[in-house]
């Protein structure tokens, strides 16, 4: 119930964040920076302070294990020997050092996330005209994944961060973010392609085209094969060979990708109303983009988690792409149609919870707040 309660409690002060009257916002300055923070205050208590939570924890209890018996010189090279990036090794050592525990890394880990994560938001939406919005999306199909994913939903957090650069055409600053935020998770070097693909305006019917054919080639495609071509490239890049192991998925595409698919092939089409250099363009592509890709990379684990660098981008690309059909026929049924998805994602939000009473190998149910 913690999950539900915290959300609520977010909900609630996003709200407040939202209200306006005769469409000026009710709460400015100081005020509205608290109630932000309070919107922020559950999310970051819930991945700072967790005790043994998330499919990884024991994952990272052991390297912090490591690491406390480890010197400052040693990290370099027990980074190459256990392919975790030395600067993540390096905040394991600060908290063995200053006798705070693993929880200390929980704590940098969630603080870096929400800043980043906050300052995103900002920078596409300054004036929270689609807070609440993208605050339900981001508890509905970012926060479990960050519960697991420790490191790199810190690297998703600055790698969103960094697409304000794509919009603002600045390369060498998009390259200095994105090797930031490698210093946690390294797979996010991946997504310097992104910096050419997110500014395009993808057209429709390619789009669909591709998307279908996508979907049909899933049942014959693994991400093996690319692994593979990727793997030839940088034969010493143990995150790769590791997939090879991973967890495996069964069926993964079902109804809500389908909603997916229908709804960005329908932003596509009326992308026309806006210009492409428009900054809100980005996360748009970040999310059609994600839907495109989904079929063939979600079987595995660590491809799917690929896919949350772009996947974030739904917390805006939905309001975003809503905004859009202001210009239509069907401009009258933007705010029903906001309401339909707001509902969508905290049904979705339910059922994830509900999986994490069903699935206690998951470790999110029952939640467990660190040990004194």
């Amino acid at each position: 119930m913690i999950y539900i309660y915290s959300f609520l409690f977010c909900i609630y002060f996003a709200i407040l964040v939202n209200i306006r009257k005769d469409n000026k916002k009710v709460f400015k300055g100081k005020t509205e920076k608290i109630f932000i923070m309070l919107t922020f205050a559950p999310l970051f208590v819930l991945y700072a302070f967790r005790g043994e939570v998330g499919i990884d924890h024991q994952s990272y209890q052991e390297i912090f294990n490591v690491v406390q018996y480890s010197n400052l010189k040693e990290l370099p090279k027990l980074s190459d020997k256990i392919e975790i990036e030395t600067f993540f090794l390096f905040i394991n050592y600060l908290g063995s050092k200053w006798g705070f525990g693993i929880n200390f890394v929980y704590f940098i880990c969630s603080a870096l996330t929400f800043l980043f994560i906050y300052k995103a938001i900002t920078y596409y939406d300054n004036e929270r005209k689609y807070f609440i919005m993208s605050i339900i999306i981001f508890y509905s199909q970012m926060f479990f994944s960050g519960l697991d994913a420790v490191r790199q939903i810190v690297a998703i957090a600055i790698y969103f961060y960094s697409t304000k650069y794509i919009s603002e055409r600045k390369l060498y600053l998009f390259l200095i973010w994105l090797f930031i935020a490698s210093l946690f998770h390294s797979s996010v070097l991946l997504l310097l392609p992104t910096y050419f693909i997110l500014r395009m305006r993808i057209k429709p019917i390619l789009y669909i085209i591709i998307s279908v054919a996508f979907l049909l080639l899933s049942k014959v495609f693994t991400p093996v094969i690319l692994i593979e071509s990727v793997s030839s490239i940088f034969p010493n890049w143990k995150y790769l060979s590791d997939i090879y192991n991973d967890v495996q998925y069964g069926e993964t595409i079902g109804s809500v990708y389908f909603i997916h698919l229908v709804t960005s092939s329908v932003f596509l089409i009326y992308q026309k109303k806006v210009g492409s250099n428009n900054k809100e363009i980005i996360p748009i592509n970040m999310y059609v983009l994600y839907t495109m890709l989904y079929p063939l990379i979600s079987p595995f684990l660590s491809t799917k988690r690929l896919l949350y660098y772009l996947f974030i981008g739904i917390c805006l690309g939905i309001p975003f792409g809503i905004e859009r059909l202001k210009d239509s026929k069907l401009a009258k049924y933007r705010l029903l149609i906001s309401i339909i998805y707001g509902l969508l994602f905290i049904l979705l939000f339910l059922s994830s919870v509900k999986s994490g009473y069903s699935n206690p190998q998951w470790y999110h149910e029952p939640y467990k707040f660190m040990k004194q």
